[in-house]
């Protein structure tokens, strides 16, 4: 298992990042919890990650638009499926 301190990011990882940073992208967060993905394993080898997300502009985080992000429940899998919600305040 890598320890956080010894974790060097992918050069692909570090592209996208500095993208999200040049287009203003906001990462909208799940409203249920954090991580989408887990190796199912206990103790010292249990990992977690967040996989998915979504982005967005910072126009679209606005005043007038309701944004959700939800993770959904999947039996039987190591990845649970998020959601994004979406409407108009009026």
């Amino acid at each position: 298992m890598r320890r956080q301190a010894d974790y060097k990011e992918e050069p692909e990882m570090e592209r996208f990042r500095d993208l999200q940073a040049e287009l203003n992208l906001v990462d909208i967060p799940t409203i249920n919890g954090k991580y989408m993905w887990n190796n199912r394993r206990g103790g010292s080898r249990h990992i977690t990650s967040r996989l998915d997300r979504f982005l967005a502009t910072e126009h679209f985080i606005g005043k007038d638009i309701f944004y959700e992000a939800i993770i959904l429940l999947c039996l039987g899998l190591n990845h649970w499926p998020i959601k994004l919600e979406i409407a108009m305040n009026h």
